[in-house]
């Protein structure tokens, strides 16, 4: 999932660090982010723009008047429909890159069984599903893809009698394990350089704790001082953002949004729930404590985007993209910086 990140140094990201919600620098502070409605099809009812290639490219679904839904690419005024999926599907793009090429995953669920899903990517102007490994009954390339055209993510098997989830990487049509990657990790985000961000139990289930693997070699990320369910949702340039879910001293749990620069410090993000897209200049993008999507740069609250909006990716060109309720319908959206 490739992201963008502003290096400050010295004095000047210290103070980016420990600044409140209301302190940014004069160029930050005369930044608006303005919202732009991307088109929807022929036929288009609701939509939301869920990826970026980040050079002013997007991907998303989009639901059609006949129930169906689409995967679709934005880029130079031009959609390109990848084609229709069943109404019994359920159908998610993870990321793009540069190229052009989406990945995402079709689902379907029925009750009390797991969602049985398939992995996908597009080539030209179709979606062709991800070569499946042995025994998976289900794949999903979630960790998205890079510039490299490496597609990381998981399958659901079964082991010694039990359902487990297997790390991958699909490069070109081969699978392989990612070594070492204990079972039933969930891989979360791939950076430009190969390596992987998962998340994986660490003192027990209900307490996770994210990871980078690189070619085999494991680094845990560190905690914050509040214990709880910590979890890691994507990285770039080596920064990763996520989310702490715990218990307060008022015995509400809460969820709370975590940024990770390259020194490895946990920093919890101003007004934020949960961050979910991060670019390799710093800008992050995800939830603000009042459920409104939310955009911070190098840790620094820059925007709450207003009601019915939701946030999901960060390009490298500084664009955000997601959706926004009108008329009571998701509208794909691109918020830029200006």
């Amino acid at each position: 999932m490739s992201r963008t990140f502003r290096l400050l140094s010295g004095a000047a990201l210290a103070t980016a660090m420990i600044a409140g919600p209301g302190t940014m620098s004069a160029a930050a502070a005369a930044c608006t982010w303005r919202p732009a409605a991307l088109p929807l099809p022929a036929g288009g009812v609701s939509g939301v723009a869920s990826a970026t290639d980040n050079t002013g490219g997007f991907a998303g679904t989009v639901r059609l008047s006949d129930r169906t839904t689409h995967v679709v690419a934005w880029k130079n005024g031009k959609i390109t429909d990848y084609g229709p999926s069943s109404s019994l599907l359920s159908v998610s793009v993870y990321d793009q890159n540069r190229a052009g090429t989406i990945v995402g995953v079709a689902s379907l669920g029925r009750p009390g069984v797991p969602p049985a899903s398939s992995g996908f990517r597009t080539n030209a102007t179709k979606t062709e599903s991800l070569p499946t490994p042995d025994g998976a009954t289900s794949t999903f390339p979630r960790g998205g893809i890079n510039d490299k055209g490496d597609i990381v993510g998981g399958y659901r098997t079964t082991r010694n009698g039990v359902s487990v989830i297997i790390g991958v990487r699909w490069r070109g049509n081969t699978v392989t394990e990612l070594a070492g990657l204990p079972v039933s990790s969930n891989v979360e985000g791939l950076d430009e350089d190969g390596t992987v961000l998962y998340t994986a139990a660490d003192r027990s289930p209900s307490e996770q704790r994210p990871f980078l693997w690189q070619e085999g070699r494991i680094t845990a990320l560190a905690k914050p001082s509040q214990a709880g369910d910590l979890r890691g949702y994507d990285i770039s340039a080596g920064r990763v953002v996520g989310s702490l879910y715990y218990k307060n001293s008022a015995g509400k749990y809460v969820e709370e949004a975590i940024f990770w620069n390259t020194d490895g410090v946990p920093r919890k993000l101003p007004n934020g729930q949960s961050a979910v897209a991060i670019n390799r200049d710093g800008v992050s993008a995800g939830i603000a404590t009042n459920g409104q999507g939310a955009i911070w740069r190098l840790g620094v609250h820059e925007a709450t985007l207003g009601a019915g909006t939701v946030a999901n990716a960060v390009g490298d060109d500084g664009s955000v993209a997601g959706s926004r309720k009108v008329n009571g319908e998701d509208q794909p959206t691109v918020w830029r910086c200006s």
